[in-house]
């Protein structure tokens, strides 16, 4: 059971985060969101408590200045069932550009989500109850390619 768990985290997550093939993935994020939560969760950004349009608002802040994003997996624990908890880190390249190279950013997370069990009879796993998180936002340095110095004889 904890194997899937740990897909269903990952897919829920990932598709949050990570850029849409679609022109209205900007919508897509929103949808998400509305689909990952309970009714009534408990949400908690850098130990600051959100309501879930607070943080709908802190997805879309996120994605919507990103050309590109994927998410790459650190960790997940499942062990403690029906708690999960795990790192993961989003490299994002950036709409805008500086001195004409594409501006790159890394989001790192930290989380711990509590999710419903699945209702007796099914395998599908519920909501989130509980989402935990602690990030840090990293600039990566900017690298102009093609680039040589240029020398004075």
């Amino acid at each position: 059971m904890s194997s899937s768990l740990d897909s269903w985290v990952k897919d829920q997550i990932t598709s949050l985060y990570q850029t849409q093939e679609t022109p209205a993935a900007t919508t897509n994020d929103v949808a998400v969101v509305d689909n990952l939560f309970a009714s009534s969760p408990k949400i908690t950004v850098n130990g600051e408590t959100k309501s879930v349009a607070e943080y709908k608002d802190d997805v879309s802040a996120r994605t919507s200045a990103a050309a590109d994003a994927t998410v790459k997996w650190n960790s997940v624990d499942t062990t403690q069932n029906p708690v999960v908890s795990g790192s993961f880190t989003i490299e994002r390249q950036m709409k805008y550009r500086i001195r004409a190279a594409p501006a790159r950013n890394k989001l790192h997370v930290e989380f711990t989500a509590k999710v419903e069990e699945p209702k007796e009879g099914s395998s599908q796993f519920g909501k989130l109850l509980e989402l935990s998180e602690t990030t840090k936002s990293e600039a990566e340095p900017v690298h102009l390619g093609g680039t040589t110095e240029n020398k004075l004889d």
